[in-house]
C-alpha cells in the first residue's frame, strides 16, 4: 500500500497513483475528475463525461437533465428504459432487430426489412397522408397513365336510402365500404303505400358530376309487380347527376323503374368519386 499515493501536484491537484507511480485518477483545481482507463460505478453524477482528448463526449444539463452526445452511445443490446416506471424503453436485444416496448407490452418491432406491429392499429395522424407506394412500379401500359399512388382513405359503415319525390320507402338501409376513390355500397329497400318515385338519394358520398366518373350496379333480387315475381332482377342501377351527385335510379334500358308498393328490391353499386 505504500506505492499507492494520494497527493498534491504542483497545480493544486489531487492525484492517485498506482503501484507503478502512474496517475489513474485525478481531481483537478477546477473540480474535473479525470479517470485514466475505465469507471466502474453504479452512478455516476457529473455535468459531463469527456473523451481521452478532453473534449466532451457526453453533457448533461443542470436545469433539464437532457443529456447531449458527440459521438455514438453503445447501450450493447441493453435496455434504454424511458419513463419512470420502468415500463417504456427501446431495445435491441435481437440482432438487427429494434423492439419498442409501451406500458409493459412490445408494441413495435423494427427489423433490417419489416416493421411488426405487434398489438393494436397504424394510426395516420393527419388527413390526407396514409400509405406511399410510390416504390412500385407504375404501370407502362400504352395509353394508360399513373396519377397516384397515395392509399389515404379507408372507411365502413351504414347508410339510408330515400326518394327524391312521391312516396318514401316503408323501410330502406344500406352498407358500405371506402377504399380510396372507390365507394361500395348494398342496399335492401322495401316500397311505400304506393309506387315510389323519383330518384334513390342519401349516397354515403356525393359523386361528382361527369360522365368520366365510373359507375355501375344492380339489383340482384327484386319482387316488384305480381306476388313473388322478381322481375326488377337485373335491373341496372344508374348513377344520376341530380341531388348534389348523390342519388340514382333504377333502368330497365333506358327507361326508368320504381319499386312498388311492399316489394323488397336488393342490389348494390360501386362508383368513384
Amino acid at each position: 500500500m505504500a506505492d499507492r499515493i494520494i497527493k498534491s501536484d504542483s497545480g493544486n491537484d489531487v492525484v492517485i497513483q498506482n503501484n507503478g507511480g502512474t496517475r489513474k485518477i485525478e481531481v483537478t483545481n477546477s473540480g474535473d475528475v479525470e479517470v485514466t482507463g475505465d469507471l466502474k460505478a453504479t452512478t455516476v453524477k457529473a455535468t459531463n463525461l469527456k473523451a481521452n482528448d478532453g473534449t466532451a463526449a457526453l453533457v448533461v444539463s443542470d436545469s433539464t437533465g437532457q443529456i447531449t452526445s458527440s459521438g455514438k452511445i453503445d447501450l450493447n443490446g441493453n435496455e434504454l428504459i424511458l419513463d419512470a416506471d420502468a415500463d417504456t424503453s427501446i431495445t435491441a436485444d435481437t440482432d438487427d432487430r429494434i423492439d419498442f416496448r409501451a406500458g409493459g407490452n412490445d408494441s413495435v418491432k423494427i427489423g433490417n426489412e419489416h416493421l411488426t406491429i405487434s398489438d393494436g392499429n397504424l394510426v395516420i395522424g393527419t388527413a390526407g397522408h396514409g400509405i406511399d407506394f410510390s416504390a412500385q412500379t407504375a404501370t407502362s401500359a400504352s395509353g394508360a397513365s399513373m396519377a397516384a399512388e397515395l392509399l389515404d382513405h379507408y372507411e365502413e359503415g351504414t347508410w339510408t336510402p330515400g326518394v327524391s319525390t312521391g312516396t318514401a320507402y316503408a323501410s330502406a338501409s344500406g352498407q358500405y365500404t371506402r377504399i380510396g376513390r372507390m365507394v361500395f355500397c348494398t342496399f335492401i329497400i322495401t316500397g311505400g303505400g304506393s309506387d315510389s318515385s323519383g330518384f334513390t338519394t342519401g349516397l354515403p358520398f356525393a359523386r361528382p358530376s361527369g360522365a368520366s366518373f365510373v359507375s355501375a350496379g344492380s339489383v340482384g333480387f327484386g319482387g316488384e309487380g305480381a306476388s313473388g315475381s322478381t322481375e326488377a332482377n337485373g335491373y341496372a342501377v344508374s348513377l344520376e347527376d341530380d341531388n348534389g351527385g348523390s342519388s340514382f335510379s333504377f333502368r330497365a334500358g333506358a327507361a326508368q323503374r320504381f319499386v312498388s308498393a311492399g316489394k323488397i328490391w336488393k342490389g348494390n353499386l360501386f362508383y368513384m368519386i
